[in-house]
């Protein structure tokens, strides 16, 4: 005698929405404009790794514009900052920091703006790297 277990197959599929960010600011440390840094909008991704959305570099007057978009079901961006504004080891040159800057849901779909956004406070989020 066979017995025929039937198991139900899920088919799940995501609901996706597409977002957009647009990001202009200018960058300072100690008290000067920041140029030539690095700039990467990411968009927090736990299941499958962040994803990078755009990269860009201030200019020599430390303004920057960064635009991205994404399709996805939740969509959680920021800022991902590379500077030596305030290295601590500051005897190793390949020292550098990398800050995060969350962008909140409220500014997605809309131009975002940082008037000045000042890199010599740390955050919970900065993290010092050593190369």
């Amino acid at each position: 005698m066979k017995i025929w277990i039937f198991l139900p197959i899920f088919v799940v599929s995501a609901v996706k929405f597409n977002y957009t960010s647009l990001i202009r600011g200018t960058l300072s440390c100690e008290s000067k404009r920041a140029g030539n840094l690095e700039l990467e909008l990411m968009e927090s991704d736990p299941v499958t790794g962040d994803d990078k959305l755009n990269q860009t570099k201030t200019d020599k007057n430390g303004e920057f514009e960064i635009f991205g978009f994404e399709e996805e079901s939740k969509y959680d961006p920021y800022l991902l900052i590379k500077h030596k504004c305030n290295v601590k080891d500051v005897k190793n040159k390949k020292c550098y920091r990398k800050s995060r800057y969350d962008i909140y849901q409220k500014e997605i779909h809309q131009e975002f703006e940082l008037p000045f956004l000042s890199l010599d406070i740390y955050t919970k989020k900065d993290e010092e790297i050593c190369d």
